[in-house]
């Protein structure tokens, strides 16, 4: 949706070493003017530094047929080539009328930063983006480490040989040294499950192997007339803004030398202004670990301008669709200088705008958008939205008016019901149950006490359209509701592309599937399919194949023939593997079978060889708490509060179906007659039914469509090392295997849901136009 102009002001990112490839915005370099004009005048200058044509090796073909894509990964050769690319693309961005309040670079990016700031003259950089890269490529070979751990964890791995480089986020880290410890690093941290990848680079930068070069690049430097930035500058030393008295000689050297606190430039960013950050290079590395900084409630526009290497949309579409959302941001486009050199024809339109009014009467509980689904029951006919209203992400520490009491014995009732659960002691009737903390588990008990209090068995979902103590009161007074019930539910209703259908995990819920919606874009309609039983009156559904065969009866209503794009988590992916099966069977395509984090039953089962019973309890315990701690570091003071509050409220659940399983098994001893069973007893049934479910299928036979595997990088210790997770041999297709440096548990919560829908949206537009 457009908003209304509001200058928001925009940070340029520009990319570091590691995101090149060859034919970088070469379409641009074809159809841009402007893009075109500047790396020829980057590539011109840079011939009497590299004594050869960089475009050469940016786009073969061009002047030399034998130039190979191996070239640009050679350190001399990829910064200048970075350099061009990003400071071209930069330009082409400015004739457009986009135009930057702040910069920040990565490590060789800053250098592009700082001559947009006009710190340097154009060929001031290249001289010295050319020397850097030379004299980098003749420093001692080493290796670099991405590690997944915070910034003082990671320091803890620092020693003679091994150093801190580079601080991207607040859970990534990079370690720089010689080859054989940071091999044998990689190797220490596998063991204790701390995911640990190589870098695709020959030396260690960022790290004391790079002092033999300092001397010599500082005198370079010395030569060249350094200025006061025109627009501000964060710094990779110090992750603050830049000042005169930073841009000394010794700056640059111990730029190339020391630590990249790129974690610590967008926390400042952040904190200052509430910027749109745009990455100019090619890819979305920044762009992701920008995204790791903020929560879902809190993300600010992110975008990348040049596509990655693996996504084939054009350069152009690419970066016109990245155009388009600033404008929907409320930026200025200057489109005289955009349509610059084509010949337009302007066209009457209609003078009246065809603005839509609605003039229905509006239904006596108004349904709540996203508020109807995060508690994870949704009854047919609750239609989810994204509205103005849904986006407030109000909570009641922040109210900033008194909450409005209570005005009826319903109202009174349900305020001493929701401060019992909730642990508030000021609720007001307009609270959203949500936005105080509520979630599904307390829903539950809150529908218990209404039951207890006021004799009304009322369905869980009536909380989905009345999530305020007025609505819900009113739903008491009148006793009507829908009692209906389907599996499909819309989360993202809208879009052009083909729906995607998402089918739960263990638990039967599809609340976790919103962040990843959501993530997937306005464009993709998105479904999820939620356990029979969730009403937690009935089980319905006790194998796999039984579940497939009913969700595919509720799916075929909404789309009666395939293509299908299916995919769950978990047990939602097997149960996926299942109905491509049974579709496959009646001659139907699966165009797509998305699978986060789903292993085969025998997989789950499997153990490495040696294994004991108190190694498997000790590793299962450690890596809890790793997961427990892991969450808890991403999360503000009252989102820890919730968080432990919920982790309570989860164990006197536990505890409560232990005690009447306990009550039902003396009630049947002693014939004292049926034992009434709560609803959270029912659930909790629900869930142990649907583990059973998973360990006893057996996954065949082998289906035609390709399996897309998603998997977190922090798999179990004791479990067999299979990449495929036990999918191989499953699939004529063949297996594409993803990976996310995530636990299985969290691998759908934010940040990682970020991470996640970049995966499956790509993977699904590849999946639409085979």
């Amino acid at each position: 949706r457009y908003q209304d102009k509001r200058d928001q002001p925009i940070v340029f990112m520009f990319s570091g070493q590691g995101s090149q490839y060859v034919n970088m915005g070469r379409e641009l370099y074809t159809t841009e003017k402007v893009f075109q004009e500047h790396v020829d005048s980057c590539a011109e200058i840079l011939k009497s530094h590299m004594d050869m044509d960089l475009r050469d090796i940016l786009y073969p073909g061009f002047s030399a047929e034998n130039s190979t894509a191996g070239d640009i990964n050679q350190t001399r050769f990829t910064q200048p080539a970075l350099f061009t690319v990003e400071y071209a693309l930069a330009q082409l961005l400015l004739s457009w009328g986009i135009r930057p309040a702040a910069l920040i670079g990565h490590s060789i990016g800053e250098y592009v930063a700082a001559t947009l700031a006009g710190v340097f003259s154009l060929d001031q950089a290249l001289a010295l983006v050319a020397t850097r890269g030379r004299l980098m490529d003749t420093t001692p070979h080493g290796a670099m480490l991405t590690v997944a751990l915070p910034e003082e964890k990671a320091k803890s791995h620092v020693n003679d040989t091994i150093e801190l480089a580079v601080i991207n986020g607040p859970t990534f880290c990079v370690l720089s040294g010689t080859s054989e410890a940071i091999q044998k690093l990689q190797q220490d941290l596998a063991g204790q499950g701390i995911d640990a990848r190589q870098l695709a680079t020959s030396h260690a930068f960022h790290s004391k192997m790079m002092d033999p070069i300092l001397v010599e690049f500082a005198s370079h430097v010395n030569k060249v007339a350094i200025n006061p930035p025109t627009i501000p500058c964060i710094s990779n030393l110090t992750g603050t803004w830049i000042n005169d008295q930073d841009l000394r000689t010794e700056y640059w050297a111990d730029h190339l030398r020391n630590t990249v606190r790129f974690s610590d430039g967008i926390k400042n960013l952040a904190a200052e202004n509430d910027y749109i950050f745009l990455e100019i290079g090619p890819g979305n590395v920044l762009s992701t670990l920008t995204k790791s900084h903020f929560n879902a409630a809190q993300m600010p526009p992110v975008l990348s301008a040049m596509r990655h290497p693996k996504d084939d949309t054009s350069d152009t579409a690419f970066i016109l669709k990245t155009l388009g959302s600033l404008w929907l941001e409320g930026c200025t486009i200057d489109w005289n200088n955009f349509y610059k050199g084509e010949k337009r024809s302007r066209i009457p339109l209609p003078t009246y705008p065809f603005d839509r009014k609605r003039h229905w009467v509006d239904p006596t509980i108004p349904p709540q958008g996203f508020a109807a689904m995060r508690a994870g029951l949704i009854t047919a006919g609750t239609h989810t939205q994204t509205c103005q209203e849904d986006s407030r992400q109000i909570i009641h520490e922040q109210r900033s008016s008194k909450p409005v009491a209570p005005g009826n014995d319903p109202e009174q009732g349900l305020v001493k019901i929701w401060q019992r659960v909730l642990g508030h002691g000021d609720i007001g009737i307009h609270d959203s149950f949500f936005d105080i903390g509520g979630n599904s588990l307390n829903g539950v008990r809150v529908f218990t006490h209404i039951y207890e209090d006021f004799g009304l068995r009322i369905p869980l979902a009536t909380l989905f359209s009345a999530p305020t103590i007025e609505l819900l009161a009113r739903v008491i007074r009148q006793e009507s509701f829908d009692r209906s019930w389907s599996s499909l539910v819309e989360i993202q209703a809208s879009g052009t592309k083909p729906p995607f259908f998402c089918i739960h995990s263990e638990g039967g819920n599809i609340v976790e599937y919103y962040p990843l919606s959501k993530h997937c874009g306005t464009d993709q309609p998105f479904y999820g399919i939620q356990a029979r039983g969730l009403s937690g009156e009935q089980i319905e559904g006790t194998s796999v194949r039984e579940m497939a065969r009913h969700y595919l009866e509720d799916i075929r209503k909404k789309q009666p023939s395939g293509p299908y794009f299916l995919g769950g988590f978990c047990l939602g992916g097997l149960i996926a593997f299942e109905m491509t099966r049974q579709l496959e069977a009646v001659g139907e395509k699966v165009a797509f079978l998305g699978m986060i984090s789903t292993s085969t039953p025998a997989h789950v089962t499997g153990i490495k060889p040696g294994i004991s019973w108190a190694q498997k309890n000790y590793y299962s315990w450690k890596e809890r708490l790793d997961y427990e701690f892991s969450n808890l570091s991403v999360l503000g003071l009252q989102e820890k509060i919730r968080y432990i509050r919920d982790r309570f409220t989860r164990l006197s659940l536990h505890f409560r179906y232990y005690y009447e399983s306990i009550a039902e098994d003396v009630s049947g001893a002693f014939n004292l007659g049926e034992y009434k069973h709560s609803r959270i007893y029912n659930l909790e049934q629900l869930g142990k039914v649907q583990h059973k479910a998973f360990r006893s299928y057996v996954p065949h036979p082998v289906i035609h469509t390709p399996i897309t595997l998603i998997r977190p990088s922090r798999q179990p210790y004791v479990r067999n090392d299979d990449l495929n997770l036990g999918w191989e041999g499953l699939s004529a297709g063949g297996i594409t295997t993803y990976e996310i440096n995530c636990f299985h548990k969290n691998i759908l919560k934010e940040p990682h849901a970020v991470q996640l829908a970049d995966i499956l949206r790509k993977c699904l537009d590849d999946a639409d136009t085979r």
